[in-house]
């Protein structure tokens, strides 16, 4: 060997955030993020109501505003429809539900061509 030998270091470890989100009791804990070797979190409790996401009722009762050229998941349209979620599968496989739609990597289907089921439907 050419000189001394020095012991390998092992390459830097990429630096990424430890997150981590939980709920208990009425408050939605979201800690601090930080980064490399002094990780910790520390989680300020912040109110339920204040940061509460949107449920299926809330996009049920927004449907009517949404733009034709929106998409919506799964889920509304199931809820839309009174279906499970395999139904709403035969039924877009059968055509009395149009065809979803892939938007990176994401299926969902476009609120125009639900209104239109919707308005054939009735």
């Amino acid at each position: 060997m050419n000189g001394a030998s020095k012991a390998a270091t092992p390459p830097a470890k990429a630096e990424t955030p430890a997150i981590v989100h939980w709920q208990a009791n009425d408050a939605i804990v979201m800690p601090e993020i930080r980064f490399g070797a002094d990780w910790g979190i520390s989680a300020t409790p912040t109110p339920a109501k204040e940061c509460a996401l949107p449920t299926i009722a809330d996009a049920l009762k927004n449907f009517p505003h949404l733009p034709p050229d929106a998409v919506v998941r799964l889920p509304i349209v199931a809820a839309l429809f009174g279906v499970s979620a395999p139904t709403v599968w035969r039924w877009s496989k059968a055509g009395r539900l149009p065809a979803p739609i892939k938007r990176g990597g994401v299926t969902a289907w476009r609120v125009a061509d639900l209104r239109a089921a919707m308005a054939h439907a009735a």
